[in-house]
């Protein structure tokens, strides 16, 4: 299981994860949950309703996915991936083999280390052992996105 979190702008956004056939999880769609990043209320609302709705499950690998505009861009109004990312902060909250969730906050690759242009800054992620309830790890994360924020 995971989730991408966005920051732009004082604004924040959380798009649903859909899974793909058996084991691919990582297409981005609507619902996307919009939150006021100066708001922790908010933010952990949006959060907390995105990790309750889970993945939704798709058969196959929808053939235009390539065709279709990032999910993320209609609630930022903006045209263009090159346009939201650029002064965008980026998380990746991700469940590992072992049951714990990671915060993994993302940063600028150099070209040849990534396909996306983002890679995890491993000095600054942050592992929470299996019992951890996800409203914690909800918590955790808003505190990062509201210092992330000011």
């Amino acid at each position: 299981m995971h989730w991408r979190i966005y920051l732009k702008s004082g604004v924040v956004y959380i798009p649903t994860m859909q899974t793909i056939g058996k084991t691919h999880t990582g297409i981005e769609a609507e619902p996307v949950e919009v939150a006021n990043a100066a708001h922790r209320d908010e933010i952990l609302g949006a959060l907390m309703r995105t990790f309750e709705r889970g993945h939704p499950h798709l058969s196959i690998f929808p053939p235009d996915i390539c065709l279709r505009p990032w999910v993320v861009l209609k609630y930022a109004n903006v045209k263009s991936r090159a346009t939201f990312i650029k002064g965008m902060t980026g998380w990746r909250l991700e469940k590992d083999e072992t049951g714990s969730y990671c915060i993994r906050p993302q940063i600028k690759a150099p070209k040849e280390r990534s396909v996306t242009g983002w890679m995890t800054d491993e000095s600054k992620m942050e592992v929470f052992s299996v019992s951890t309830p996800m409203d914690k790890i909800a918590e955790r994360m808003a505190d990062l996105i509201l210092k992330a924020n000011k």
